[in-house]
């Protein structure tokens, strides 16, 4: 059970004084900061239809970058206070620190991170007015890495972006000389009206140019477990060093950059075929992703990756649509699974000073469905998914608040998972993004089977202390989230993979955790949110079929030009790669469906 107090910030309360209780359930325990007394209860919701409210709706799928709409407070005489979740606060109440309270004493790694998040944002808040938001130091909140809004700041009319620029040279002023002439050149291109799509592919090479001055190490391990009421699991991860049947990865077969988790979907038969399937195929494309990698001379632009990844995961799609059609099932009867899959890309980056690094720190996080992944760190622990279930599809849709949305019967129904349905019409639409590693932490992957209860949140800290102080090793930090998720009779299979990161001094710290899991290789690591839009209406819903609402303009992040040659090479690049799988993965598959236990799997209905 998750017991967190519930904060929320008041938009437009700062005349309601600490220690006040309104509406007989909020009370203000700090300026602009209330905490609901009555959580359990629905908040009353404002105007859907009001476009600043739609706003919020819109750019829910923002999760790591804005807050999102809770619920509304009607005080008479006073305007209409909007209560916001998901908010940059600490489990004290406290807020995170503003970008300019910690800008002085932060890396120059990270203070490019930052801007570079904050011309991510630019466009998507722009096409709602609100890209003053980006405009307010003290509206821009920071919890590590991550640039996180406190609240949607609205103008008539978008603002110039030379006033964001003059505002990033405040900033500026007191960063190290090594980026201050840079960054200072970036702004006068910006105020010249240089394009916006320029000006980001240089931060981004600023950026990747001093991540890839860490040094990084990577160890990667996992494991899945049937639980405690299931006679057998449907999940399926990599790598695997804990099995119940044994089945490990062995080291020569694996890919140090890459974890997968798939979950096979309750109650369609066959779902841990499609699992299976899933990551064998996955697998087999990221080793020629690698093999296009290591032929690379420049810098791949993340839009790029991001679409490789894309077609990766459209290909399993369809790969496993192909067998449920030759095996002539329907409906309920068709194998499918989630995916939640990430790939570190190393990168070779040439300096400014001609200086070659063989790793940017880049690691790209893909996911369809409800199986997640975590950024956990010694000192917080952040969600970096967001479910692809009928709630969150009815907030971007305008529909309703994710509190209403939560409430439903059918809220956590998927609205997409892989194998149900052909991605050749694009009704599958993978979430792709790109994260930048430039601290020590921990990436955690794992099926609804862990998540589900708010395990995650409830036992981080106790769980990811030994990791970083070296007294456990990574396979056993495995078999410790499997443990939290066999407890309490849960009726899921549970699956987790973690990848550890680390960048500071490796002869500072070498623990054990080293020596298990997947052997480790010296790297480099950074975030571009590529959030791609749901697809219209959700073309199956599991049972339940949703009635098909009005078409809303898709929201899309700003996307670099791409270099003609790189868009051949992954022209290229696919067609071979179709070749391939047409040869290669008939002759492995026939295997896979013969594997004892296999053929003939028993319908699941989610409990």
């Amino acid at each position: 059970m998750n017991t967190s107090k519930c904060y929320l910030w008041a938009v437009k309360g700062s005349s309601i004084p600490v220690g006040e209780i309104v509406a007989n359930r909020y009370q203000v325990v700090g300026p602009q900061i209330w905490q609901d007394t009555q959580p359990q209860s629905l908040p009353p919701i404002p105007d859907l239809s009001d476009p600043k409210v739609l706003a919020y709706l819109h750019l829910a799928s923002y999760l790591l970058h804005l807050p999102q709409l809770y619920g509304s407070v009607e005080i008479p005489g006073h305007p209409l206070i909007l209560l916001l979740d998901r908010i940059p606060i600490t489990p004290d109440g406290t807020l995170y620190p503003s970008i300019t309270e910690t800008w002085p004493q932060t890396p120059p790694v990270r203070q490019v991170y930052w801007l570079w998040q904050l011309s991510q944002l630019w466009n998507p808040l722009n096409a709602f007015q609100a890209g003053a938001s980006l405009l307010t130091a003290d509206n821009i909140r920071v919890q590590g890495w991550r640039i996180h809004l406190r609240e949607l700041i609205f103008t008539s009319s978008p603002p110039n972006v030379a006033v964001l620029s003059r505002c990033w040279q405040t900033w500026i002023e007191g960063c190290s000389s090594d980026i201050q002439e840079r960054l200072s050149t970036l702004c006068q291109e910006i105020e010249e009206g240089k394009r916006w799509d320029t000006i980001s592919a240089s931060l981004n090479q600023m950026l990747l140019e001093l991540a890839a001055e860490l040094p990084l190490k990577i160890t990667t391990s996992g494991g899945t477990d049937a639980g405690t009421v299931r006679s057998h699991n449907e999940d399926s991860c990599y790598p695997i060093a804990v099995s119940q049947n044994g089945n490990l990865t062995p080291e020569f077969d694996r890919i140090r950059e890459l974890a997968i988790v798939c979950d096979g979907l309750d109650g369609h038969e066959g779902g841990e075929v499609a699992s299976e399937l899933a990551v064998r195929s996955v697998k087999l494309q990221v080793q020629g992703l690698l093999l296009e990698l290591a032929e690379q001379t420049e810098v791949v632009e993340p839009t790029i990756w991001i679409d490789h990844m894309t077609s990766v995961i459209r290909i399993v799609n369809n790969l496993i649509a192909t067998q449920n059609d030759m095996k002539g099932r329907s409906g309920r009867e068709r194998m499918a699974t989630t995916l939640v899959m990430a790939l570190q890309i190393a990168q070779t980056v040439k300096t400014a000073f001609g200086l070659d690094f063989p790793n940017a720190h880049e690691l790209y996080l893909a996911h369809v469905g409800d199986s997640r992944a975590y950024w956990i760190t010694p000192d917080y622990c952040q969600l970096l998914t967001q479910d692809d279930d009928f709630a969150h599809w009815q907030v971007t849709k305008g529909e309703c608040c994710h509190r209403q949305a939560a409430a439903q019967d059918n809220a956590m129904q998927l609205i997409q998972a892989l194998g149900v349905q052909h991605a050749d019409n694009h009704e599958l639409v993978p979430h792709v993004q790109r994260l930048i590693i430039e601290e020590d932490g921990l990436l955690l992957l794992c099926s609804d089977g862990l998540s589900d209860r708010h395990t995650i949140e409830q036992y981080w800290q106790q769980e990811i202390h030994p990791i970083f102080a070296g007294q456990i090793t990574l396979e056993e930090a495995v078999n410790r989230w499997l443990e939290l998720g066999r407890s309490d009779q849960n009726p899921d299979n549970v699956s987790v993979v973690l990848m550890y990161c680390q960048v500071s001094p490796q002869e500072e710290r070498e623990p054990s955790v080293l020596q298990s899991g997947t052997e480790p290789k010296s790297l480099s690591t950074g975030t571009i949110n590529a959030e791609l839009s749901l697809p219209e209406s959700p073309e199956f819903v599991f049972q339940q079929v949703i009635p098909e609402p009005e078409a809303e303009p898709a929201l899309a992040a700003p996307q670099p030009e791409k270099h003609p040659s790189k868009r051949v090479g992954a022209i290229v690049w696919g067609l071979l790669l179709l070749l391939l799988l047409g040869a290669g993965f008939g002759l492995w598959y026939s295997g896979l469906i013969e594997i004892p236990g296999l053929n003939a799997p028993q319908p699941r209905q989610k409990d």
